[in-house]
């Protein structure tokens, strides 16, 4: 399954994001409410069109947003050990080599 982002309104003001990946749920961040954010993450877009400047049409607020979700995602993926980004994933292929086939 891709991983979905998505947000919903934790008290009267504030969004918090979360991220579905393996069919788990992961708490990234809050933030102040803004309606043009809650339209597009309550969608609960891929990650690709999640971080996709392209489709924020020059809207700020959703581009701070997109901003700050490759980072807490890279926190996730150190704090609980899974692989949500590509680069995460191809960088860990590359580094599972077995040492020991040397001499």
């Amino acid at each position: 399954m891709k991983p979905v982002i998505y947000c919903e309104v934790t008290r009267p003001g504030i969004h918090s994001f979360f991220i579905i990946s393996d069919n788990k749920k992961y708490y990234m961040f809050s933030q102040e409410y803004r309606s043009s954010v809650h339209d597009y993450y309550s969608k609960r877009p891929s990650l690709e069109k999640a971080i996709d400047f392209s489709k924020a049409q020059k809207d700020t607020d959703v581009i701070r947003t997109m901003y700050k979700i490759p980072m807490y995602i890279k926190y996730l993926e150190k704090e609980y050990e899974i692989e949500v980004l590509e680069r995460s994933k191809r960088r860990r292929r590359h580094t599972k080599t077995d040492y020991n086939k040397c001499a």
